[in-house]
């Protein structure tokens, strides 16, 4: 899945928002559970969206 991520089109990321607790740092971080490519958007749903 990473090649996807260099192909530099539209991308859709499901992921989940966790505490990283690190050396008495806590941060947040972003767990992604899957990426695919973005479907394209026929024309006539962007014209009944405008």
């Amino acid at each position: 899945k990473f090649a996807l991520l260099q192909t530099k089109k539209p991308l859709d990321i499901v992921f989940t928002i966790d505490e990283n607790e690190w050396n008495g740092e806590s941060t947040l971080q972003l767990k992604v559970i899957d990426i695919r490519l973005t479907a394209p958007v026929e024309k006539e749903v962007l014209t009944a969206v405008n």
